[in-house]
């Protein structure tokens, strides 16, 4: 609420009470031990306050059980009157503001690594170290992305915020109006000194996407109803990664929660292999698929090959060799289009990198056109993983 006041004046938000359970969910998530190694939708996870008299304060919320933005559970969205006294008003709404922040800060790194509980296996320890680092940074991460986009609402008595999808706008401005963050924090403080890096402009897509499983965009008339989740872009090219099709979030074309590891060939977050192939002469076969709401025109297609050099090497990558094809891609998700591209430079036999990128006229990937890609392992996860028109395969040795 200081945060609230500070930037627009008033101690709520029109649409929801604040981002308060937010805030709290996902600072105390990293380093909690409630959720099993072997079960990150463990429902006590998703328990806000398990302590107040008022039970059932939750993050976890699913637009299936009706919990949802556009719904008939949401009637404050139907409030134009903007009242100046908003105390106890939006507490549901609240829930569905921390359920929304919540899995934008699972699908972005908040999912890494089981929740190993004391004493952990000794031949475990270093992964659950750098597993805790990566929820830590996820969460500082998430954390600036929310304080930021309040502080871009301004006075209310200005230019109010009135709508969740506003808010939205405001995150994704939050996204890509940074650069690279590099922060120095001694939070928590057992976890001694912590450098944190990030790049802005790589998590926009998540943001949109964690609100629409929330039930954001449902509908394109503002005081229609409609239960369920929300609608997909009106283009959305992608190609398919491994993370799984079936569960409450989990859809082709997706951000549903994988750990956000580095340096392991085959990760969920990785390209499926019946979606990139590499042959020996260097012909790459690409399935292209949308999941939005209109064809995707206007296709440019980029592929780079790097050599391994182990999860603590940087990557040399190759110059991109690129087609544009004249087809488009189908909307709502149908059959896949087949592409090709010719002369991949791959050394004969050598395991590596192949990062693919499919570009579309309304629906551009994160790496700009003349760009090259990350040389970092950490960075590169950063930007497939939270960006579905890029692809990343591990070719092994042959």
């Amino acid at each position: 609420h200081v945060l609230n006041h500070a930037s627009t004046g008033e101690l709520e938000f029109a649409f929801a009470h604040s981002a308060g359970d937010a805030l709290g969910a996902i600072a105390a998530d990293p380093l909690s031990v409630l959720a099993p190694a072997d079960d990150p939708e463990s429902p006590l996870r998703f328990q806000t306050y398990p302590w107040i008299e008022v039970p059932g304060r939750l993050h976890g919320r699913r637009a299936r059980d009706g919990d949802c933005w556009c719904g008939r559970r949401n009637l404050l969205r139907l409030d134009f009157s903007a009242p100046l006294e908003r105390h106890h008003h939006g507490y549901f709404e609240e829930q569905l503001l921390s359920s929304s922040l919540f899995r934008l800060y699972r699908s972005l790194g908040g999912d890494t690594g089981g929740y190993l509980q004391p004493p952990v296996p000794p031949a475990l320890a270093d992964q659950a170290g750098a597993d805790v680092a990566i929820r830590l940074a996820t969460a500082d991460w998430c954390l600036y992305l929310v304080m930021r986009a309040i502080a871009l609402l301004g006075p209310d008595s200005v230019a109010p915020a009135r709508t969740a999808d506003q808010f939205v706008s405001a995150l994704i401005d939050a996204d890509l109006g940074t650069g690279l963050w590099q922060v120095q924090t001694h939070w928590p403080l057992e976890q001694g000194l912590r450098n944190v890096r990030r790049r802005g402009g790589w998590s926009h897509k998540v943001i949109r996407w964690a609100f629409e499983r929330q039930g954001l965009y449902a509908t394109e008339q503002p005081r229609e109803t409609v239960d369920g989740t929300g609608l997909p872009p009106a283009v959305d090219v992608f190609i398919a990664d491994c993370r799984p099709v079936t569960g409450a979030d989990a859809q082709p074309g997706s951000y549903a929660p994988v750990p956000l590891r580095q340096g392991l060939p085959g990760a969920p977050w990785q390209a499926d292999p019946q979606a990139v192939q590499l042959d020996d002469d260097g012909l790459l076969r690409l399935q292209l698929r949308n999941r939005g709401r209109l064809p995707a025109a206007g296709l440019r297609l980029r592929a780079w090959w790097a050599d391994d050099t182990g999860p603590q090497g940087d990557l040399s990558w190759s110059a991109p060799i690129g087609l544009t094809p004249a087809a488009v891609v189908p909307a709502g998700d149908a059959a896949p289009l087949p592409a090709e591209l010719h002369g991949l430079p791959r050394p004969a036999g050598r395991a590596g990198w192949l990062l693919v990128a499919v570009d579309a006229a309304a629906d551009p990937s994160n790496l700009p056109a003349a760009a090259r890609p990350p040389d970092r392992h950490d960075d590169l996860v950063q930007l497939v993983a939270a960006d579905n028109n890029l692809a990343l395969l591990y070719r092994p040795a042959r």
